[in-house]
């Protein structure tokens, strides 16, 4: 009777037993004459959503209960017409008449479709415990890494699979790269990254070891993906095929979603992973914490009315922010560079800084007092510009943000070389988005070119950048 938040309802385990018994009793088949039944097992597969996205159906029992019957609705072969239905009008219904809008059918649908969005929560389900495990598995090794250096990934291993010859061990020159501690972002911290072994891209012998390898894959089989069963064996797939023939609009995408969901669950397992192993150096978790702690302040301000000391601080935190984009190198020629910071840019990304950023910029001033009395907030949309610039600098997704706001974004007022300097760096040699661009945008940015006349130059590059696309 207590969700995974701690709530409590007492009378959940009767609620549970009826909702069981009512499952069970419509033995998965659907009467499309019956329309009362089926409005009642459409909100029945309603409240059943919440209670299984609220916790309360937590364990893989009592998923595993649960789809049997969620499936069988689901399966158009259980569709009858009218109660004792049979012969040639039962083969018609089912071969192309359940497919077909009517109000009889309608009422089905709306029970099909609330039974798809408990599946689409077990999806989740299914999906945090291969994350959970996957992340178990590489947070065991490098905690072991980290208690008998360099070797410590083969004591890892070996503490898990009892033996392995080379393992880890033969982490070899690349290039300049001969620290066991180089990760897949090319950083250093941590132990190498086991994930990327797990992706293959690293599945190089001359880096590690062939049978280090083969283990990690075994375990990721075994331990990972094997970690939940719940489809496997049921005709889940075609189930949702049959159900992408109907003709209402709403099944057809759900059913594809779930479908894409199905398929792509590996791809999104390690895209999470990825994600998650921002948080495996000292240098991340420090800069977690610290982002953590700065968020709240700067949504407080952000929704507050700015005085001069509050300008300052919202300035400062901002300034803050930007600098954790990126880290500073030096070149062969020993002069200093500055290269996107990938780790802290996800983690930015995660807090939700740059939509963040986005409210502040949505701050309506007026522009004859800009100079004046908006003199601070416009510093600090000159400062958002220049932590959207950094954030883009090789981050597709950032870019793809700044996109889609691009129009609210040119209506920015007093800050025309920040506003360039940031939308060429999106265009820059990002062909998708180039291609992508609409006319009366282009328009837009000419527009602002001869308005701005001398301080304009920004965007003329920007203009450049939009136009000229380096890989056409």
């Amino acid at each position: 009777d207590t969700s995974i938040t701690g709530a409590r309802m007492e009378f959940f385990p009767e609620l549970r037993k009826w909702i069981a018994r009512y499952l069970e009793k419509t033995k998965g088949t659907m009467v499309a004459a019956n329309v009362g039944d089926n409005e009642l097992l459409g909100e029945v597969f309603r409240l059943l959503r919440y209670l299984v996205g609220f916790g309360y159906y937590s364990a893989g029992q009592d998923i595993e209960e649960l789809l049997h019957p969620l499936l069988g609705v689901l399966d158009g072969s259980n569709d009858y017409p009218f109660d004792k239905a049979g012969g040639k009008q039962l083969k018609q219904f089912q071969s192309s008449g359940r497919y077909l809008q009517s109000r009889e059918n309608k009422a089905v649908i709306d029970a099909k479709y609330r039974a798809m969005e408990v599946l689409d929560v077990f999806f989740n389900f299914g999906f945090n415990v291969r994350l959970e495990a996957l992340i178990y598995e590489f947070k065991s090794t490098c905690e072991a890494a980290g208690e008998d250096g360099n070797e410590a990934p083969v004591s890892a291993f070996q503490h898990m699979q009892g033996r392995i010859k080379g393992g880890f061990s033969s982490v070899r020159t690349r290039g300049n790269v001969t620290d066991p501690t180089y990760t897949m972002s090319g950083q250093e911290g941590g132990p190498p990254s086991i994930i990327s072994i797990l992706l293959k891209k690293c599945s190089d012998e001359d880096i590690f070891g062939s049978e280090a390898i083969d283990y990690a894959r075994y375990r990721l089989r075994e331990h990972v993906f094997k970690k939940v069963k719940l489809f496997k064996g049921k005709g889940l797939e075609k189930i949702l095929q049959d159900l992408g023939n109907y003709r209402y609009d709403k099944m057809v995408v759900k059913s594809v979603y779930l479908l894409d969901r199905y398929y792509s669950t590996h791809a999104m397992l390690f895209d999470k992973a990825i994600q998650a192993q921002v948080l495996i150096t000292p240098s991340s978790i420090d800069t977690f914490q610290r982002v953590r702690g700065l968020v709240p302040e700067l949504r407080r301000l952000t929704t507050s009315k700015l005085t001069h000391e509050m300008e300052a601080r919202m300035s400062e935190i901002i300034d803050i922010f930007t600098g954790l984009c990126s880290i500073r190198l030096r070149s062969a020629q020993h002069t200093p560079t500055e290269e996107p910071h990938a780790m802290n840019q996800k983690i930015l990304l995660n807090f939700g800084v740059v939509d963040d950023i986005f409210n502040i910029l949505d701050k309506r001033i007026d522009i004859e007092f800009i100079e004046t009395q908006y003199a601070g907030l416009r510093l600090i949309f000159k400062k958002c510009f220049m932590f959207l610039q950094v954030m883009a600098r090789g981050n597709d997704p950032v870019q793809n943000k700044i996109f889609e706001r691009m129009d609210k974004l040119l209506d920015v007022p007093g800050c025309p070389q920040e506003l360039g300097q940031c939308i060429a760096e999106v265009f820059t040699g990002n062909m998708q988005l180039c291609l992508s661009i609409k006319a009366f945008q282009v328009r837009r940015v000419v527009e602002l070119i001869a308005k701005q006349r001398e301080n304009g130059s920004d965007l003329l590059q920007a203009l450049n950048a939009i136009v000229k696309v380096e890989e056409i």
